[in-house]
């Protein structure tokens, strides 16, 4: 961010940051907000907004923050999210990317493009 909204925002990061350095009380939720706040303040409205779409969004969310409307923030932010969808490789994609591993020797990685819930984290059967 730049400008003026984009001091504002530093502004709050800073104070977020000072609560978590000069405060015993408030380091816990301190930190938290400060890692969150750049989430939920930086987001892009649209994937093809310009950065003047960006510095008006970022002054209105500094203001929905300022007022204490968290609530509307996470529902913007949401509602933002809401249509991205994660869509799986196809198999032909698959198999080309598990061919070029191995060529390369990466066995490993190659082993995994074979499983279909391969983006699963967690202790796998050991029959897969």
């Amino acid at each position: 961010p730049f400008g003026l909204v984009g001091r504002q925002f530093i502004d709050v990061l800073s104070r977020l940051a000072g609560l978590f350095t000069d405060r015993e009380d408030s380091r816990r939720w301190s930190l938290s907000a400060l890692v969150i706040a750049p989430v939920l303040l930086l987001q892009k409205p649209t994937k093809k907004s310009k950065n003047s779409a960006h510095a008006r969004v970022l002054e209105s969310r500094l203001n929905l923050r300022k007022a204490g409307d968290f609530e509307a923030l996470v529902r913007e932010a949401n509602a933002i999210q809401k249509p991205l969808k994660y869509r799986s490789p196809s198999r032909e994609h698959c198999t080309k990317r598990f061919i070029d591993l191995m060529r390369e020797g990466r066995v490993t990685e190659a082993t995994a493009w074979l499983s279909p819930d391969r983006h699963t984290t967690g202790v796998k059967d050991c029959s897969d």
